[in-house]
């Protein structure tokens, strides 16, 4: 015979109160390198019409040409014309890891409400050293080697041939024409989104 009895044989348990428990706008928010987040209302979104149009596509386009950068149309055509398509399946990685990358970058943005690089820093061992792992990953930025591919290309087009050495004058200027141009507006225009609408 079983000695196990009925959990309630008289009714008088009760469910476990909901209150007793943390409350149910509180959420599990890991300990971070940064200040907590904190909780708002979604804004209203914008109704998508001609008239502001170009607010949506505008930093999108800037968006997409960062992605995309250089490597894949300029270097990646270079590389082919001289060693062939054997090396290509190097964009096909790099263009495959972007896709990845993006989308998991869209989805932090979408969930926390900060962009990923914000993130990061929020990643032990801390902000200070993420900066300077991104400032040394992102060297290249900060040497105009885009604005100077393009600037080659533009100069071709001009001159109707290939620059050669004795117009480095040109591509020089050309140069810092565009990294000014992509630069001064991000410097100089307050928030960066609204500043690339604007442009």
């Amino acid at each position: 015979m079983s000695d196990n009895k009925p959990a309630d044989p008289d009714g008088s348990a009760t469910t476990p109160d909901p209150s007793d428990g943390p409350a149910g706008d509180e959420r599990f928010r890991p300990a971070t390198c940064l200040p907590d987040w904190g909780d708002a209302e979604l804004p209203e979104p914008k109704r998508l019409g001609l008239k502001n149009l170009a607010g949506f596509i505008g930093p999108g386009i800037v968006m997409c040409g960062v992605q995309l950068a250089g490597g894949e149309w300029l270097l990646g055509a270079e590389i082919t014309a001289k060693y062939g398509g054997g090396l290509m399946w190097i964009a096909g990685v790099a263009i495959i890891g972007q896709v990845f990358y993006n989308i998991e970058c869209g989805r932090y943005a979408m969930y926390c409400g900060e962009p990923v690089f914000t993130g990061f820093m929020r990643a032990r061992p801390g902000p200070t050293f993420w900066i300077s792992v991104l400032i040394l990953l992102s060297v290249g930025a900060f040497i105009p080697a885009l604005s100077t591919t393009a600037a080659t290309i533009i100069a071709a087009l001009y001159l109707d041939r290939p620059p050669g050495p004795e117009d480095r004058a040109l591509v020089n200027t050309l140069g810092y024409l565009l990294l000014g141009g992509v630069t001064l507006p991000i410097l100089v225009g307050g928030k960066i989104y609204n500043t690339m609408q604007w442009v």
